[in-house]
């Protein structure tokens, strides 16, 4: 079995995991708050805050645990997490425990970009750029299919069910990642902590393009991000009419598009400007975000 299908094997459990304790927590639990315990927009506003700062604590954290036990098994430890974090939720009837919860669920989302993209690089670093396109395919159909799944669920209300299938989903998944990526190479280099950065790495970072993207993607992409994960959701419920179900199929088929771009970078990634790539892809996402405020 080559490295390449070996990766994009290994990639399905995470994305699995990655799709239901990210997408599942705008969807699921978004509607487990508003129809279950009877909370408003506010109060998703604040919870949705706890799981943005927890995916920043965690992507801090990744880099250090990741450099001191490595990669596989970060990423390992994040999904289990998950998989015990998301089956905890619907037990949680009182919003203020809810949002540390969340907080902590933030876990793989953190230790996706912190780990994963890092992990596949160097597992699959005879044609990275190609590994990365591949593994995203599979991320994105994942997400459109797992969600879409849970869609019926939804609309009936029938959150307990969901949310106890989705953990033990993710505790499966967690297995399986872990005998599919047990002969992936992480490669002979030593993680580095990012609280180990010696001065000359950090000049290097602030030459050439990469202040620029991170200036995007640090600053401009997320808030377009959680702009839209945050209240598309509630907006097509109250302009709409849609109901919990509807919600989950609209944000489910927003992959598809994804789908497509990635399926010719996957083949045409090696030959393409991936600065300009990126630069697009913010333009694009960032014209997206007004049409939705014009609809």
């Amino acid at each position: 079995m080559s490295v390449f299908t070996r990766l994009v094997l290994a990639a399905i459990p995470v994305a699995l995991t990655w799709t239901l304790s990210w997408f599942g927590v705008f969807c699921f639990v978004n509607g487990y708050v508003k129809q279950v315990l009877g909370q408003g927009t506010e109060v998703w506003t604040q919870l949705t805050l706890w799981l943005i700062g927890g995916v920043v604590f965690w992507q801090a954290t990744a880099a250090e645990v990741s450099a001191r036990i490595g990669r596989r098994r970060t990423l390992t430890i994040a999904m289990g997490m998950s998989a015990v974090l998301f089956g905890a939720i619907p037990f949680i009837q009182d919003v203020r425990y809810l949002g540390p919860l969340l907080a902590l669920l933030g876990v793989m989302h953190g230790v996706f970009f912190g780990v994963w993209f890092p992990f596949v690089a160097s597992a699959g670093r005879a044609s990275p750029g190609r590994s990365i396109a591949g593994t995203q395919f599979v991320f994105n159909s994942c997400s459109l299919l797992g969600i879409l799944v849970g869609a019926p669920v939804m609309a009936s209300g029938n959150f307990r069910a969901l949310f106890l299938t989705a953990s033990g989903v993710m505790l499966l998944s967690t297995v399986a990642f872990a005998i599919l990526a047990a002969k992936l190479d992480e490669g002979s280099s030593k993680v580095t902590s990012i609280w180990r950065l010696r001065r000359a790495d950090v000049k290097a970072l602030l030459h050439g393009p990469f202040l620029w993207i991170a200036v995007a993607g640090l600053m401009l992409e997320p808030f377009a991000f959680h702009t839209v994960n945050q209240l598309l959701p509630n907006l097509v419920r109250k302009l709409h009419g849609f109901d919990e179900g509807q919600i989950t199929v609209a944000v489910s088929l927003s992959r598809l598009p994804a789908l497509l771009v990635l399926l010719v970078l996957a083949r045409m990634i090696h030959r393409l400007n991936a600065c300009r790539c990126y630069g697009v892809g913010l333009l694009v996402g960032g014209i997206g975000v007004v049409l939705i405020g014009l609809a």
